[in-house]
């Protein structure tokens, strides 16, 4: 019998902190689903103006203080993706005409050091972090 007891607590202890760890992973899972959901929704409202001028057909860079590699900075790229189609939004860094560019930022930032150091000229500040740029030759 203590044999038996010997085995079974740590038995119990390990299902109990795999099952720990997997009800915690679920409800990051919905979290995540949700708020992307939330944000992806709210995409089109957001960016409306920048549809109202950026021509259809047009490549658009995408410049963000959230760095793309992390999970909110992801979610607000694929945001403006899907708000913007269907304009080819990519990263700043990537494309290949600097006619268009889309500034989405999660805090104030400094729009004229922005314009300085990227080469840019500003045509609107939609608020709420939404910024639009023209680049190459103004």
């Amino acid at each position: 019998m203590a044999r038996a007891a010997i085995v079974m607590v740590p038995a119990l202890a390990i299902a109990a902190a795999l099952n720990f760890y997997r009800t915690a992973e679920e409800k990051r899972l919905r979290y995540h689903a949700a708020r992307e959901s939330q944000y992806i929704a709210a995409g089109p409202e957001r960016f409306r103006g920048v549809n109202a001028i950026v021509p259809a057909e047009a490549e658009v860079g995408y410049l963000s203080d959230l760095a793309t590699s992390n999970s909110d900075g992801e979610l607000w790229f694929d945001g403006a993706q899907y708000a913007l189609a269907p304009r080819l939004v990519v990263p700043y860094e990537s494309v290949q005409r600097k006619d268009w560019i889309l500034g989405n930022f999660s805090k104030p930032v400094d729009l004229a050091q922005i314009e300085r150091e990227n080469h840019l000229k500003l045509v609107r500040d939609f608020g709420s972090g939404v910024v639009l740029f023209r680049g190459g030759k103004w």
